[in-house]
This record gives C-alpha cells, structure tokens and sequence, in this order.
C-alpha cells in the first residue's frame, strides 16, 4: 500500500468522520430543542406559543400572548431541570438588540422626546408587530460588513436578575445579509419585537387606565 492510497483513505476516514460528528450534533440539538419546550409546557398558568431555543449560548425563551407573558430558561443538560425565570410583560423596562456588544436598536417602556413610543404603530394588538423600529437608537454606525455576535438584552424589575440577554449568534464573524447571519438576524429581530410591543402595550394600556 503506497502512500497515496494511505493518504487516500485517511482523507475519506476524516470526511466520515465530520458527517457522522455534524449528524450527531443535529440529532443531539433536536432532541434538546425538544426538551426545552416540554419544560415551557409544563409551567403552571402558562401556555406558549412561540419558542425560542438555544441549545449553545445561554438562555432559552418562550411567550404567552394571551397572558402577556414570558419565561426564560437557564441553560442546561435533557434530564436536568433548567431554572425557569417567569417574565410579566409589565416588568420589562427596556430591551435592546445588540451587535457585537454595540447597540442597534432600543425601546424603553416609558414614552420620551424622541422615544420608543410612537403613535399608531402598536394599533393594540401584541401579535401584531412593526417592523419599522422608532427612536431610541444608540447612534451605533455599522460600518463593518461582519459580525461575531447577535443578542437580544432585556432589563427588567422584579426578577432575580435585573437583565436577561438572549444570544443568538456567538462566534467566528459572519457576513451581514448572508449566510447563517441571514438566518440568526431575523430570530433576534423577531424576539427583539415581541419583547418591545408587549412592554409598550402594556404601557399604553396602563396610561388608558
């Protein structure tokens, strides 16, 4: 057996082996994702309809619209229950989306000049989301064509910690607008609206009062 063919085989050994590695790591998140959300279900007066799962950077999340609230999840391993944060919309003070540490958007619950609060553009409905963001950005440019990391931070009262970050992408940097940013980017715009309508809402509902 010359050297070829020994450098042959071990290059297919090594193939096999990463599609037998990235099997195993899709099977493995499945199931975890699986897991997580029979945790969600299984909370007391609480009935999720979306889900949010991170099987590699930290928090999972989850929401009832109907009660207008949210649950996180610590991480954790299947078999373990996880520690499960209970969020009432009211008690979120601000939320941010956040790019490499860098502030993108920001919505804070009480209305200000030049704000997060803009008339008409919630229309009472928390499924309803707007897609156009107001006010509140951090003056962050984006001059860079990657990033290494995607994050939703919300500060809230009333909770065991004053702030839960949700991460949605954490690693080596991806280009904007492509790829598996085009994929991360939408979850945390998506979560980023659903945490920011439901603490306006409620705001505007508390003021109607």
């Amino acid at each position: 057996m010359n050297w070829t063919t020994l450098l042959l085989l071990g290059v297919c050994t090594v193939i096999v082996w990463c599609v037998v590695w990235e099997a195993r790591g899709r099977r493995d998140h499945q199931r975890y994702v699986a897991y997580i959300k029979s945790v969600f279900r299984q909370v007391a007066d609480f009935a999720p309809d979306e889900f949010y799962v991170s099987a590699h950077w930290g928090n999972s999340i989850a929401v009832d619209r109907a009660r207008r609230v949210f649950c996180f999840a610590r991480p954790t391993t299947i078999g373990t229950q996880p520690e499960i944060v209970r969020l009432l919309a009211c008690r979120i003070l601000q939320c941010e989306l956040l790019e490499d540490g860098a502030t993108l958007q920001q919505s804070r619950r009480l209305a200000t000049a030049g704000g997060a609060i803009a008339g008409g553009i919630l229309g009472g409905t928390f499924g309803m989301i707007a897609r156009a963001r107001v006010g509140g950005g951090a003056g962050y440019v984006r001059s860079k064509t990657e990033a290494s990391s995607i994050e939703v931070k919300v500060l809230v009262s009333g909770c065991p910690e004053p702030s839960y970050s949700l991460v949605f992408f954490k690693g080596p940097p991806l280009e904007r607008g492509a790829g598996l940013y085009a994929f991360y980017r939408p979850a945390a715009d998506r979560w980023y609206d659903l945490l920011r309508v439901a603490a306006l809402e409620n705001h505007q509902s508390g003021t109607a009062r």
